[in-house]
């Protein structure tokens, strides 16, 4: 077969053309070749899943499928997992290896160690792709600011400011957390209510589930006629659940009250504390929805319960920026008979996390 019959055409034009075909059939090639294929996971029950691998922990494998979106499987589940991806592996006993291409299955595998071939399996994964902190370079650091606020004017003129701030600092070993949640308002320029309440917290590691704590509470509410309230206890938390998808941490713990109320004595007690955290996707997409409870029981007095709970919905705008709206139950057996008990509020407002 012959590409040019007719004479008439000017040799540099053949040459022209089998130079811009070559260099045309080159780059295809070599675009081919330089594309990665899709990571997969084959699960026991013989599915087989394409798309990209998140990340894994606590020996649980996240992975972004191409049909079915983010998706969360247990290595137990998993018969099969491959990537041509460059893969950094840290495993539950601590070591950590860099494999250019990752094609595994339940049959153990050989890791080639300074005191030689040491043999692990899918089920002693305990990260993919750790960031830095989780190989011990620096500190995670992570927050967020919610803030609402709304002004009313005509025949009643109010205004409400609630503000909700967290942040958190953590290495292999130690947590550090702070939160700090309030409300000011005012109508006809007299406030209506004025309270706050201020957390510090420092928690030791146990394992990657569990871990004990210590924290100090110091919260006021004007106009519960609650001048302080300051709490200082310890607790063991654990983290029931973590995935993409849905979180859980319990926090039971005793502590020493210190409270005063006003045109009352500062009295003294020991109580039980808890805490827990809910934090899910179930509404799709990104939106984040958060449950969180502080509850605090006298030990002296049983009837006395003081319960602080937030309901939160957070639909994101960009990467960082939310809108949130936020409902608030705070409930304190100890106000003066002439005081409802609950107090609930709901407001939105705009987020930011880092």
């Amino acid at each position: 077969m012959r590409f040019f019959k007719n004479k008439a055409v000017p040799p540099w034009q053949r040459l022209l053309f089998v130079a811009i075909f070559a260099t045309a059939s080159a780059s295809a090639l070599a675009q081919t070749a330089d594309t990665p294929r899709p990571d997969q996971i084959e699960l026991a029950s013989g599915s087989v899943l394409f798309g990209e691998i998140k990340g894994a922990s606590g020996g649980k494998l996240s992975f972004q499928s191409k049909n079915v979106g983010l998706i969360t499987a247990s290595f137990e589940n998993i018969s099969h997992l491959r990537s041509d991806k460059p893969t950094v592996i840290k495993f539950l006993d601590g070591r950590v290896i860099r494999v250019n291409k990752l094609d595994l299955t339940q049959t153990p595998f050989d890791v080639i160690t300074e005191s030689g071939v040491q043999q692990y399996s899918l089920t002693e994964i305990d990260v993919i792709n750790p960031e830095d902190w989780l190989l011990g370079r620096g500190i995670h650091k992570t927050g967020k600011l919610a803030l609402a606020y709304s002004v009313e004017t005509g025949n009643t003129e109010s205004s409400e400011l609630d503000v909700d701030l967290k942040a958190s600092w953590a290495n292999l070993s130690t947590r550090w957390k702070f939160q700090a949640f309030g409300e000011l308002d005012t109508e006809s320029s007299e406030k209506t209510k004025d309270k706050y309440t201020v957390i510090f917290k420092s928690d030791r590691f146990l394992s990657n589930t569990t871990h004990f704590g210590a924290r100090a509470l110091f919260e006021s509410d004007k106009f519960s006629e609650l001048v302080y309230r300051n709490v200082f206890g310890v607790y063991h938390g654990r983290q029931w659940y973590s995935s993409p998808k849905f979180n859980f941490l319990l926090e039971p713990g005793i502590a020493f009250v210190t409270e005063k109320r006003l045109d009352e004595n500062s009295e003294e007690f020991p109580g039980f504390t808890w805490t827990f955290d809910i934090k899910s996707r179930l509404l799709g997409g990104s939106t984040e929805t958060e449950i969180q409870q502080l509850g605090l029981w006298n030990l002296t007095n049983t009837r006395d319960l003081s319960l602080y709970t937030l309901v939160s919905v957070t639909y994101p705008l960009t990467h960082r920026l939310g809108l949130v709206g936020r409902l608030v139950f705070d409930y304190d057996s100890g106000v003066p008979q002439e005081l409802e008990r609950l107090d609930n509020t709901f407001k939105l407002g705009i987020s930011y996390t880092w």
